[in-house]
């Protein structure tokens, strides 16, 4: 038998390792060209893409400490900073000082976390020239700041009309703050706004160096503002200058005294949900091209092979390739060169399936259909298709 009957089934069986695939695969691999699975999976690929995203989306924004005008919890900011985006203006959230001293300069710096800063981040933080320094909700910082001010906690209102003659608080009207806190002031101060037994809500004060600085109680987390005026009043104090500098609780600054502050910038912010979706490209592109990174190349072997190792080597690749156009082609081309060797009429398809069928006693037409019928739909019909080749070819060779 030759290598061009491809018919591994009749010949001696293969070792253990080498056996053909089992009925289960090819069941498994039509069951994969059906429109119904290739379209489910689609599907289910969609699915995974979007959840990945959005799981990669929520891990970046809740990885955000709070008081950020990134961050859509309920003590972040984002509602505040997309309000003030909307009016135009400008927002760097950072966490160096180094940054927030170089960006500031005739913008607004909002300190998020005051309490956090250092002595000298704080007085950094004033030097800054033509700046206007909002702190939010600071309590041990004042003294470092050098504010006229002390932190009380007073009864918790949960409205307070403005009562001062600040035009930013006169529009937003009524307004709630964090707890009831609230700032005395230990000397004049230059406006105080929002009063209650301890204190004022909004206090604009003067610092150690002759400059005011601001100081407010609450209203402007995810969860506040959009209770009574605080939307407007944090739209008043914030968005006044087109470019706004929001300090983050600090990390130590990169650069040592005296160098350049310009050097290796940390990840951004959004590197998670980006290396995500990379990586599900890759896995997408990887399926894609994986399967078959090309079509067949014929070369002539460097050694010789037994003719029942290459019938069995093609079997299996044909099956992983799903080719069985390829192998009812060679099934068939094999055995219409060996009838038409014994019976002729090697280019005349009809008459070559009339020798064979009076030969064998067929119908002619049963015999056309055997070799030179259509491609078989499945597996099981390509199993078929050679079986009957075989036993045509037996039958036509009986004496």
């Amino acid at each position: 038998m030759t290598a061009s009957t491809l018919d591994p089934v009749r010949t001696e069986p293969a070792p253990a390792g080498d056996r053909p695939p089992s009925p289960g695969r090819g069941r498994w691999s039509a069951f994969w060209r059906h429109p119904a699975a290739r379209w489910s999976a689609a599907l289910l690929l969609v699915i995974v893409i979007i959840a990945t995203t959005i799981t990669a989306f929520a891990t970046v924004t809740t990885g955000l400490g709070p008081d950020d005008p990134r961050s859509s919890l309920r003590d972040g900011a984002s509602a505040a900073g997309a309000v003030l985006q909307q009016e135009g203006v400008r927002i760097l959230p950072t966490r160096q000082v180094d940054e927030a001293v170089r960006e500031g300069e005739g913008g607004t710096i909002v300190v998020a976390a005051p309490d956090d800063l250092s002595p000298d981040q704080a007085r950094r933080i004033l030097a800054v020239p033509d700046a206007r320094v909002i702190l939010l909700l600071p309590r041990r910082s004042l003294e470092r700041f050098g504010v006229a001010a002390r932190y009380q906690v007073g009864t918790w209102q949960a409205v307070t009309p403005p009562d001062c003659t600040d035009p930013v608080a006169q529009r937003a009207g009524t307004s709630s703050f964090t707890d009831g806190a609230r700032y005395q002031p230990t000397g004049t101060p230059a406006m105080a706004c929002y009063p209650n037994d301890a204190g004022y809500g909004y206090l604009r004060v003067g610092a150690a160096d002759g400059r005011e600085i601001e100081l407010l109680a609450g209203g402007w987390t995810n969860e506040e503002i959009a209770e009574e005026g605080n939307a407007a009043l944090v739209l008043g104090l914030f968005g006044s200058r087109e470019r706004l500098v929001w300090l983050l609780s600090p990390v130590p600054d990169r650069s040592p005294a005296g160098s350049s502050p310009d050097g290796p910038r940390t990840l951004p912010d959004w590197w998670p949900m980006a290396a995500a979706q990379l990586f599900v490209g890759l896995v997408v592109v990887g399926i894609w091209r994986g399967r078959r990174l090309g079509p067949i190349i014929q070369e002539r072997l460097p050694v010789r092979v037994r003719a029942s190792e290459t019938v069995e080597g093609h079997g299996r690749l044909y099956f992983r390739l799903s080719a069985r156009d390829r192998a009812a082609a060679a099934l068939r081309e094999g055995a219409v060169r060996r009838l038409s060797a014994r019976y002729g009429h090697g280019s005349d398809p009809m008459a070559l399936s009339a020798a064979v069928a009076d030969r064998t006693g067929r119908d002619s037409r049963q015999v056309f259909h055997v070799l030179f019928g259509p491609v078989p739909e499945d597996d099981d019909q390509l199993q078929d298709l050679a079986e009957n080749l075989d036993d045509l070819e037996q039958e036509a060779r009986q004496p």
